[in-house]
């Protein structure tokens, strides 16, 4: 073995001194499996960063699983290293941002600057959170010069993650472009037009068709939407129109052109065939109207101005009266008659345009009508009978009735002599109720003698009806809503009876029996606000009462009324789910801003509690919950505004653009021009006037001094026509019933172009018309200005300076004898007929009635002339310009007949050969005839002689043969051969009236015999 050096001895000795101190550490760190590692906070999502970090050099580490989404919390991670040991991190993860969400930043006007909004931000967490615009940077290089869609970059960072997005913006010119965005043709003479944007007003000279007329315009509610009366337009044509100079807040805007097409006749015109009966007795006698109608598609509106337009009629059975009709006023009529049949039948009536002119030229050919008629035999048992087959309730106001057919009002209505259906109002019976107090009323039973219509039994109440309401989907079924006076017991059975007229006129029976079972209990729907101090609750069914708060402070009766609505038998409007509640003038919600009696923007309750419906009344199990509905009221900032309309020199009425309140004669300032161009108010004591409110939106101002008076022209030489003069209401005189709010200064001139303040007076009153009211003494007479007539005194009669009084108004009726003597009738003048509106230009005029007095009537019933004259004497303008004596030719018409049945009298049809001359047919009805319209009694057309139309060179007269008023003599004058020297019989329209209204009670089939001539 070789001996070592020093050296090397000396390094071995050191070495193993190391081992020997190495040794006891790395038996302890080999003994130490597992290793935790420094906690690192995780920032932008970064996890496999953090987890590199303060790791053994030298060691590789393949770490576990992690969670991305475990934010703003600490999770621990395990890894293995190369080393053979575990090691473990915590980690602690901030949140931080993913994106931004997409951003319209709308319209930005051309050359403006950009304004950073706030942006929405989504996080890793799954949340999104708004950023203020000061926590993020948008790029300073963005346009606003170039119109369009345009975008800027904006960028975000926070916790160690910076994203990036677009923001879009539009920039658009200061004022937005005008379009058309659509154009609709709605019939023949009418064209929709949809604007783009709202505009303020438009007029026919706005638009232009290029081929066509527009004649007016009509703007919308929406403000966009305008309708446009045309004329000029062909069938199925394209046109382009155009819009121009159209007010768009106060300024005039172009919104160009766009093109449409004009409908095709069929889309235009229907031509409606309706038969009076749905069925005739095949007996080759009975009959019925068919009336013809040229119908506007788009109105379902007869066209009154359609004239002279031919029909041609076919029948497949039974005979019309004519096979050619010329339409009048829209209209046409014809008679169908029966033919004798051992089996049913159906006839088919074909209708079509053979002949026209004019603009209605084009339907020829292309217009058609169609309906049917069944003929039934007399022997089947029942003709056209209604029956009833089952009746249900489930609400103790009403009952619906199920019948074997369909069903209208006419079975169960009544009708006047024109067709009108009938209301009665307490002992009052009427055609010609008003809509708008059609709660009032109930519908008058077709069947009202001994048996009802209707008839109802339950417990031994005593029902009132109070209408029929056809069902909606199930034309086999009718409502019958009765007077909330007296409804149904709950859960109790009701016998019903029912009385329908078939089509002969015969009164059929038929009943059925039901229990009332009402088991739902009423609630709340919707309540929705009206304006500003009204708000309707909709209730899932008829409500009888009910209990309400308003924001859950205000209650009934000192903040406000509740009404519940009814049945209305005139619109057939059922209101009995409704319930309407208007504030009270003391409702105050208590905020600066706060209106008496109005609601206040923003979000409003009303609590319904307390619900009852008519069930309640009879169960008390039939109580609604308390709900809680929510509505929102929308700011209306509109103050009333108003004109002037100057009538004569010495009134004026001023018209409110709202209903107003407030208003009165101390808030009126008559003003003149001063000579240095201001106004200054009048005083009352200089120029006196008076107030009367016409309507809620109209008053009228009189003077109560003449002008010569106020200016003392006798000495000054002046008069109105040297001065300026304006109406001023102060602001805050009037407040918008609507909203609350009240006007601004308005200043409303009197001398605007045309206003006859502008110029004297000279010209005397006229008489313009004269209206008799329907067969009375009474007549209006309307002057063509206001007047002023002689009273019990001259107050407020505005005398003219040196004027003592006015002369005594009178009226004479002046006319002719049966003898042709002239026969004067003094009248009187009562007073104003028209009051109402303060016009004082209608003058009440009247005859004496009196006992013994000579009347125009009486002249005229004695055969004397229907044409009289009117003569008002001393009648002056409010000015003083007295016209001697005004004059007006009138008609007095003959009273009609009593009314006696309309029937052809007892032995009233005979006929004569005459020889070789033509044949004649003479009826004699019991009262007078028409000899106009779809009655006419001249038109062949309402006979049949023989079972055939009358021949051509017919030719029919009226006469009166008796002292009655009315043409009660109906002579036919036929070719010579048309008679039967035997027997003939001659058939007359069954649904013939006189010429007061009555119904042609028959007989239809009349047998007569001939006189040979001598």
């Amino acid at each position: 073995m070789a001996k070592k050096s020093f050296k090397l001895v000396k390094a071995s000795a050191a070495l193993a001194v190391t081992a020997a101190a190495l040794t006891p550490v790395m038996a302890a760190e080999a003994a130490t499996s597992t290793v935790e590692l420094k906690p690192e906070v995780v920032l932008g999502g970064k996890f496999k960063e953090a987890l590199a970090l303060n790791t053994p050099k030298g060691v590789e580490i393949k770490w576990g699983k992690y969670l991305v989404t475990a934010i703003n919390k600490w999770q621990t991670i395990k890894g293995q290293g190369s080393d053979g040991k575990t090691y473990i991190k915590k980690l602690y993860a901030r949140n931080y941002p993913l994106y931004i969400l997409e951003q319209d930043l709308g319209e930005v006007k051309a050359g403006s600057e950009l304004e950073k909004p706030s942006i929405r931000v989504m996080y890793r967490d799954g949340k999104i959170y708004t950023q203020a615009p000061e926590r993020y940077t948008m790029s300073s290089n963005y346009n606003t010069k170039d119109e369009g869609k345009q975008e800027v970059l904006i960028s975000y960072n926070h916790n160690g993650n910076r994203i990036t997005s677009m923001l879009s913006y539009t920039v658009v010119d200061k004022a937005v472009a005008g379009a058309i965005s659509s154009v609709k043709a709605l019939g023949k003479t009418s064209v929709e037009v949809m604007l783009n944007q709202e505009v303020d007003s438009v007029s026919a000279s706005n638009f232009s068709i290029v081929g066509a007329n527009v004649t007016s315009a009509t703007l919308g509610a929406d403000k966009k939407t305008v309708k446009l009366e045309v004329s000029g337009l062909e069938y199925g044509q394209d046109y382009m129109l155009a819009a121009n100079n159209i007010m768009v807040k106060g300024e005039a805007k172009d919104f160009g052109s766009k093109a449409f097409k004009s409908l095709a006749v069929d889309e235009v015109w229907n031509l409606k065939v309706t038969p009076k009966a749905s069925s005739l007795l095949a007996n080759g006698a009975d009959n019925t109207e068919v009336t013809l109608e040229l119908v506007d598609a788009a109105t379902g509106r007869v066209d009154a101005g359609a004239d002279n337009i031919v029909l041609d009629l076919n029948a497949t059975f039974g005979a019309l009266s004519s096979k050619r009709v010329t339409i009048q006023d829209g209209k046409a009529t014809v008679i169908l008659t029966s033919e004798f049949s051992n089996t049913g039948v159906t006839s088919k009536i074909d209708a079509q345009i053979i002949e026209a002119s004019g603009d209605y030229k084009a339907l020829i050919g292309k217009v058609a009508g169609t309906a049917n008629v069944s003929f039934v035999t007399s022997t089947s048992g029942s003709v056209d009978t209604i029956t009833l087959v089952n009746a249900e309730s489930n609400q103790a106001d009403r009952f619906t009735l199920f019948f074997d057919k369909a069903v209208s009002l006419d079975h169960f209505v009544a009708k006047d002599a024109s067709g009108k259906y009938l209301y009665t109002n307490g002992s009052t019976t009427t055609s010609s109720p008003v809509a708008a107090n059609g709660e009032a009323y109930s519908h008058a039973f077709r069947v009202n003698g001994t048996d009802k219509s209707v008839e109802i039994t339950q417990g031994g109440k005593t029902f009132t009806v109070k209408g029929f309401k056809p069902v909606a989907g199930n034309p086999k079924a009718m409502e019958v809503i009765l007077d909330k006076g007296v409804v149904l017991t709950d859960n109790a059975r009701v016998e019903v009876e029912v009385n329908t007229v078939n089509s002969i006129n015969k009164v059929t029976k038929s009943s059925a029996s039901f229990v009332v079972t009402d088991a739902r209990k009423p609630e709340a729907t919707s309540a929705t606000a009206e304006g500003l101090n009204t708000l309707k609750v909709k209730f899932s069914e008829a409500i009888s009462d009910a209990t309400f708060v308003l924001d859950g402070r205000f209650v009934e009766g000192s903040d406000f009324s509740a009404e519940f609505g009814d049945f209305n038998p005139v619109t057939l409007a059922d209101n009995r789910d409704l319930a309407t509640i208007s504030l009270s003038g003391t409702y105050n919600e208590g905020k600066s801003n706060s209106v008496l009696g109005y609601f206040g923007a923003g979000q409003h309750s009303v609590q319904i509690s307390s619900m009852k419906d008519f069930a309640y009344l009879t169960d008390t199990a039939n109580l609604g919950s308390t709900q809680n509905l929510y509505f929102s009221i929308v700011a209306d900032s509109a103050k009333p505004s108003a004109t002037v309309t100057v009538e004569s020199p010495e009134q004026f009425r001023v018209k409110f653009d709202k209903s107003v309140s407030g208003f009165e004669a101390a808030d009126i300032q008559v003003q003149r021009k001063a000579s240095n161009g201001s106004f200054v108010t009048v005083p009352v004591s200089q120029l006196p006037h008076k107030l009367t409110r016409i309507s809620a939106s109209e008053y009228v101002i009189e003077l109560t001094s003449d002008w010569t008076v106020i200016y003392d022209t006798a000495a000054s030489n002046k008069n109105y026509y040297n001065d300026e003069y304006r109406i001023f209401i102060a602001k805050e005189a009037v407040t918008n019933v609507a909203n609350g709010l009240k006007n601004d200064d308005l200043a409303l001139s009197l001398n605007y172009s045309g206003s006859p303040l502008n110029t004297p007076d000279v010209t005397s009153p006229i008489i313009s018309q004269i209206d008799r009211v329907a067969m009375t003494n009474r007549f209006a007479v309307t002057m063509s200005e206001p007047v002023k007539i002689a009273a019990a005194s001259d107050e407020d009669a505005t005398l003219a300076q040196g004027q003592a009084g006015l002369g005594g108004t009178t009226a004479q009726f002046i006319g002719k004898d049966k003898d042709g003597k002239t026969v004067t009738i003094n009248g009187t003048v009562t007073g104003y007929a028209n009051n109402a509106n303060g016009m004082d230009n209608v003058l009440a005029v009247e005859w004496s009635n009196a006992s013994g007095a000579l009347t125009p009537q009486a002249v005229v019933d004695g055969g004397g002339s229907t044409e009289w004259t009117l003569v008002v004497r001393a009648v002056s303008d409010d000015v003083g310009n007295t016209a001697a004596s005004a004059t007006k030719s009138f008609t007095v018409a003959k009273s009609p007949a009593a009314n006696t049945p309309f029937a052809i009298a007892q032995n009233g049809v005979s006929g004569a050969l005459n020889g070789s001359a033509e044949d004649t047919v003479v009826i004699k009805f019991t009262e007078g005839v028409l000899t106009s319209g779809v009655s006419d009694a001249t038109n062949p057309a309402q006979y049949t002689l023989n079972g055939k139309t009358l021949p051509s060179g017919t030719s029919i007269r009226v006469a009166n043969n008796d002292s009655v008023a009315g043409f009660e003599t109906v002579t036919i004058t036929l070719p010579d051969g048309t008679l039967n020297a035997a027997s003939n019989v001659v058939t007359v329209n069954k649904d013939l009236v006189s010429f007061d209204g009555s119904l042609f009670q028959g007989p239809v089939e009349n047998t007569f015999s001939v006189v040979a001539p001598n």
